[in-house]
């Protein structure tokens, strides 16, 4: 933006000309990239859900807002988990699905690039503190940001960001994005499936 360029142009000895304010160029080049490639079919009824995880700890108080509704939702999700590339926490994660039907049906992404992770999702849960909120609001992707008190986090204000605390905020949100028809059956459906 111009305060950056004055700030630069100021202390330099430089042509005004020589900065050009061009936004944030990693959103810039994700969303290029993101727009490059070939978006899977949707499947209906069926929600992808890219949970991205960090730490075991902040990991554990996710799955504790997020285990109720999403064991209600029976068949209507596909859980695609990708770990923080320095928290391998594979087993601690399967450990807590361990309740659940079906469980190995929860995916681990193995992409080394979570653009690819990205373009397959239409849901995006991880962390208010997560680097991973921005870029899948520049890509344009619902989004669930977790908040925890011991964390610093943002309150994001954009229609695709649902800020959740708790169980009951986090299950009203996934209500708002899958729409009346979903939100009924997650209402009464007691089953622990997660296909």
């Amino acid at each position: 933006n111009k305060e950056c360029s004055d700030f630069f142009l100021g202390n330099n000895n430089l042509d005004n000309n020589y900065t050009i304010p061009a936004g944030h160029l990693k959103q810039y080049y994700l969303l290029k990239k993101f727009l490059e490639l070939d978006k899977p079919a949707k499947k209906e009824n069926i929600y992808r859900i890219l949970w991205c995880t960090g730490l075991k700890k902040s990991t554990l108080t996710e799955f504790n807002i997020i285990k109720d509704a999403i064991g209600k939702c029976e068949k209507s999700l596909v859980i695609t988990v990708r770990m923080h590339p320095l928290h391998n926490i594979k087993d601690f994660i399967m450990g807590l699905f361990s309740d659940f039907d079906r469980r190995e049906m929860i995916k681990f992404s193995t992409n080394t690039d979570v653009i690819f992770d990205l373009n397959q999702s239409d849901i995006v849960l991880s962390a208010a503190s997560s680097g991973i909120i921005m870029e899948s609001l520049t890509l344009g992707i619902n989004t669930v940001s977790i908040y925890r008190s011991d964390y610093q986090t943002l309150d994001y204000q954009y229609d695709l960001v649902y800020n959740v605390r708790n169980a009951e905020e986090f299950e009203k949100a996934l209500e708002s994005i899958i729409g009346e028809e979903k939100a009924e059956k997650l209402r009464t459906n007691t089953s622990h499936t997660i296909v």
